[in-house]
This record gives structure tokens, C-alpha cells and sequence, in this order.
């Protein structure tokens, strides 16, 4: 069951390489500031192969210091973590809502499958360009909506809300209707 609660495959080294990014570092160095943001000690087991690994794909380069092995970062291990840091997001969107999906479908739960679905949802906005305006009303909408209904509404308030959904909906069904048949006025 404990590994539920670690990282994603490949976080580690994606870590340790941004660590050593920010300045030369031991091997157990490293596993000390892992320990001190994360609570957890990785092992040397794990660290040392994985600087092992970073070394030969020439990533870092280790030189030896007062009895220990310093490691820093290459031009290449530079490149490397540019690359990481653009498809961090990506990354690490696509573990959370991986392990939400199967947790949802193994537990049953609701709550989670939810959440599943909304990372989804903008993970893919995320890729579009949204003209700002747009994005503003949208954000708007969503924050004035959900803040109502957790703030444990009454039948009242909570009818309000299916019929303010209900009539946006509606709206929007008239207008793919009329975006799909050409239809333009000149004011919206």
C-alpha cells in the first residue's frame, strides 16, 4: 500500500535534477532535501542509481570533494531540465488525474470521480487559446456558482441554480444551432 503514496515514475529524477540545477550537490545532500520537503528519506538505493544514470547520459558530472561526490549540472542536463519543466504540467496532470480515475472506478466514489473529470476537462482548455474576455466570464460563472452551492444552499437557492444552468444551456444548444447553420446577428 505504500506505494500509493509516491511520486510518480520518473518525478524523482526530474527532482534531483532540478536540485543539483540549483547548486553542485552530494548524493546525500539530496536525500536531505527530499526528506525536508517531501517527510520522507528516499534510500540510497534509490538516489545513487539514479545519479548513476543522470552521470552517464551526461546529464551531471561528478567530481569528487572532500571524500564525497559533488554533483553539477551539464549543458546538456540544462537542455534536459527545460524540456522536463515544459511537460511538467502535462506530466503531472495526467499521473493525478490517472490515479483519480482508478481510484473513483475501484472505491466507487463519487466525490473523486468528479474531481477526475474536472482535471480533464482543463487539462484539455488548457491547450486552446481562450480569448481573455471569455475566460474572465467563465471563471466568473464558476467561482459565483460553486461558492454557492458548498455554502450548503437552501431548496430555494438550489433552484435558482438548476435554472440558471437550465436556461445557459439552453442558450448555448441556440447557439451551436445557429453557429452550425451560419446564422450571424449583429448583436449577441
Amino acid at each position: 500500500m505504500d506505494n500509493i503514496s509516491r511520486p510518480p515514475r520518473g518525478f524523482l529524477k526530474h527532482f534531483m535534477l532540478k536540485l543539483i540545477s540549483d547548486k553542485p550537490r552530494s548524493g546525500y545532500e539530496i536525500m536531505n532535501v527530499i526528506e525536508k520537503i517531501s517527510g520522507k528519506r528516499p534510500s540510497a538505493g534509490s538516489i545513487y542509481p539514479l545519479l548513476q544514470e543522470l552521470e552517464e547520459k551526461g546529464f551531471i558530472k561528478g567530481e569528487t570533494k572532500n571524500k564525497k561526490i559533488e554533483y553539477t549540472i551539464t549543458e546538456g542536463g540544462k537542455k534536459a531540465l527545460e524540456e522536463l519543466e515544459k511537460k511538467q504540467k502535462d506530466i503531472l496532470g495526467s499521473s493525478i488525474s490517472s490515479f483519480l480515475r482508478t481510484y473513483s472506478t475501484i472505491f466507487g466514489d463519487k466525490e473523486i470521480e468528479f474531481v477526475s473529470k474536472q482535471m480533464d476537462f482543463y487539462n484539455k482548455i488548457s491547450k486552446f487559446s481562450i480569448p481573455e474576455k471569455i475566460w474572465i466570464e467563465f471563471s466568473r460563472f464558476r467561482r459565483d456558482f460553486f461558492d454557492l452551492l458548498f455554502s450548503s444552499p437552501d431548496e430555494e437557492t438550489k433552484l435558482w441554480l438548476e435554472k440558471i444552468l437550465r436556461n445557459a444551456n439552453i442558450e448555448l444548444e441556440e447557439l451551436k444551432k445557429r453557429v452550425k447553420n451560419g446564422i450571424r446577428d449583429k448583436n449577441p
